[in-house]
């Protein structure tokens, strides 16, 4: 291509541009200083300011491209990427004339993800909708199960920093297989034995797997939604990715019940004249019985985890690529912040971003180990595992829906996100309180009033999840979804590490984990308030804004 010709040009993205060269500018070398010299020399009558004073162009860190001529810029930002090309920068790509496509595939990689996302959630809340099982059934405690759970985020932490740069430099494929990896071996080894004292090892030692795998299952669907989908759709592919979680979560606490039942509710040893007559030894055999069963039907619930996981794992391996061949919009054409840059960029130059991170790990982590615990939290006020099922079940089903359906008008107003959050945090704060009320018997307490409660709230607040990973992408960007959404589901799970760990003290009760949502709620609810939206992604998709990097700082310039 000629640069002679003005005609014939290429279109010029100067957002890509900047972006790029300045990240580049970050680790000058000698081959940089002999490209900036070459370029010079073929450009010295189209630069105007250092021409006359006859200096060299600096590196764009020390000195602005708006200190150039508008032509002069273009044909050195041309020639700039041109020779950069033959000194090779693998890691830099600027895209100058990309054509954008949608594909139909899009729907099977959300449906993948989505898939993953929900069985990765699915083992993590295995015990919780069958606690009263397998307590009789194996002599654990409800600081057992809790434990079970406080796996995720226990893991979740310390596997932030390696995941996300798998997601930021291997590309999506490498993450999915080795989040479903980890998944299928998570739930494979509590297969192997199911005998105490050893099975509680095993389980352990699953729930540790799995719970490594949380980090791209819970934060990589914004990284989905960014790579494969148009900006339109980018917020309602984000719902349906997070709420495969909660639908799989709602399942759990069907399925469990109905494969796992409460027999030794069914068959209790009855206490009449005739059975205190009756020796202790026929009351062991008949509770060893109970026992046994209950360890067959746990097993087999087992098993049938295990078969869903390991199938997953084997069509995930057959195909689910990394990228389409053609990107399905413009920011998804631009390469992000090379990774130890955009970690250092999010700590030094977003506050906003802490600032959002820390309202949604407060009170979505919160509410997640609360969400996981609902059938203990129930059961201590004379609700049935089933019932407590079903409670769970529509609460996480409802949630996925209305989630869809307001990530959906979210999607036509792009710039309403603080509004729908405000609006949504309000309502669940309500429900929340309706519902400490009913259990603590100050309001009437009934099924009703129960199922009512419960799914309201959780319609409202499953609804902010897509909402807040997509506010975190637009404050973010150009740092990479994948860092951006890990960090802050990673203050969840600190939020849900806690709650679960102060569940573990003996003897603590249950009461306390409702005052506390409540108080959670309310405190995100107002703090709300305070947020300041932008939307920096967005306006480059609709070529309103121009993006540059100096000294670590975004600048925008709007067109």
């Amino acid at each position: 291509m000629s640069l002679a010709n003005p005609k014939r040009r290429p279109q010029f993205n100067k957002s890509v541009s900047m972006v790029e060269f300045d990240d580049l500018a970050s680790r000058p070398t000698p081959r940089w200083d002999k490209v900036r010299d070459h370029v010079y020399s073929q450009n010295k009558n189209g630069i105007k300011t250092l021409a006359k004073q006859g200096k060299r162009p600096p590196l764009p860190r020390s000195s602005s491209m708006t200190e150039f001529s508008p032509d002069a810029n273009s044909q050195l930002v041309i020639q700039l990427y041109q020779e950069l090309k033959k000194v090779s920068a693998p890691s830099i790509t600027v895209e100058t004339d990309t054509s954008l496509r949608v594909y139909h595939r899009r729907w099977y990689i959300l449906a993948m993800y989505s898939l993953l996302a929900g069985l990765q959630a699915y083992v993590w809340n295995f015990w919780g909708p069958i606690a009263s099982t397998s307590e009789h059934a194996y002599d654990w405690s409800d600081s057992d199960i809790a434990f079970y759970a406080n796996w995720g985020p226990i893991c979740f932490i310390p596997m932030v920093i390696p995941l996300s740069w798998l997601i930021t430099t291997k590309g999506l494929r490498w993450a999915i297989l080795v989040a479903a990896i980890l998944v299928a071996a998570g739930s494979g080894i509590r297969c192997t034995y199911t005998e105490p004292p050893i099975n509680k090892w095993l389980v352990h030692s699953g729930h540790l797997l799995n719970g490594l795998a949380g980090p791209i299952a819970k934060g990589m669907g914004p990284v989905v939604s960014a790579v494969w989908f148009p900006p339109d759709q980018r917020t309602t592919a984000t719902a349906i990715m997070s709420g495969s979680q909660w639908c799989a979560i709602g399942i759990s606490f069907i399925a469990g019940p109905l494969v796992v039942p409460e027999t030794h509710k069914k068959w209790n040893v009855t206490t009449d004249v005739e059975q205190q007559n009756t020796s202790q030894i026929n009351n062991t055999n008949r509770h060893d019985e109970i026992v046994e069963i209950e360890r067959k039907d746990i097993l087999m619930y087992l098993y049938g985890c295990f078969g869903f996981c390991a199938l997953l794992l084997l069509v995930i391996l057959i195909y689910f690529p990394a990228k389409p061949p053609r990107p399905p919009s413009s920011t998804a054409s631009i390469d992000r912040l090379n990774y130890w840059t955009g970690i250092k960029h999010l700590i030094r130059r977003r506050p906003q971003f802490w600032f959002v991170a820390v309202l949604y790990g407060y009170s979505t982590g919160i509410r997640d180990a609360w969400s996981s615990m609902l059938n203990v939290n129930l059961k201590a006020h004379d609700i049935s595992q089933i019932d407590g099922g079903w409670i769970g079940f529509y609460s996480a089903v409802a949630s996925w829906i209305a989630g869809i359906i307001i990530a959906k008008f979210a999607d036509t107003f792009k710039k309403r996100f603080k509004l729908f959050l405000i609006t949504l945090y309000l309502l669940s704060t309500l429900m929340y309180i309706w519902l400490t009320l009913t259990l603590v018997n100050i309001l009437p307490a009934s099924r009703a009033t129960l199922y009512a409660s419960v799914i309201l709230s959780s319609i409202f607040i499953g609804s902010t999840t897509p909402l807040f990973y997509e506010s975190a992408c637009e404050i973010a960007y150009p740092v990479s979804e994948g860092i951006a959404n890990l960090v802050l589901t990673m203050q969840a799970n600190i939020a849900s590490l806690i709650f679960l760990g102060v569940l573990s003290i003996p003897n603590i009760g249950t009461v306390w984990m409702n005052w506390l949502l409540i108080a959670a709620f309310a405190t995100t609810t107002v703090s709300l308030f305070f947020m300041k939206e932008t939307h920096t992604r967005s306006d480059i998709d609709e070529n309103k804004t121009d993006i540059s990097l100096k000294h670590g700082q975004q600048t925008e310039t709007h067109m």
